[in-house]
């Protein structure tokens, strides 16, 4: 089997409902959910409100190169500026590796970190081996 990787970007809101950002962020292809939606198709349900923007591939990543696209994709100025005023969103990347027979190596450079940063975004990094279930 191939490795297989996915990077999102997602915004999430406990107590605001993010169809004010809907125009600004339709565009990009992403998926709203509202609080107390089912959890993809689970009978959890959300604990928030949220959209989502997720690239997923198989074989080899740049992480480097695929955050920076996906920020160059999400960051226009509307974006930023209410990731900043809003107090209520909270924004992140969350990234999923599949690993079946490499191992990943991650380099990112202060500069991208410096992005993330301007996004108050966090950053979550899961390397999932997968060699056991071959």
């Amino acid at each position: 089997m191939q490795d297989e990787w996915k990077v999102e970007f997602f915004i999430l809101s406990e107590t605001k409902s993010l169809t004010y950002l809907k125009k600004l962020l339709d565009k990009f292809h992403g998926d709203f959910w509202e609080k107390g939606d089912s959890n993809q198709g689970s009978l959890l349900k959300r604990k928030e409100y949220g959209w989502i923007l997720s690239i997923s591939d198989k074989g080899n990543i740049d992480l480097q190169t695929v955050l920076s696209q996906l920020i160059k994709l999400v960051c226009i100025d509307k974006v930023i500026q209410h990731l900043h005023n809003d107090q209520a969103l909270d924004s992140g990347f969350a990234c999923c590796f599949y690993m079946y027979k490499n191992t990943p190596s991650i380099n990112l450079d202060p500069e991208l970190l410096e992005k993330i940063t301007k996004l108050r975004a966090s950053l979550d990094i899961d390397i999932i081996d997968m060699t056991e279930t071959r």
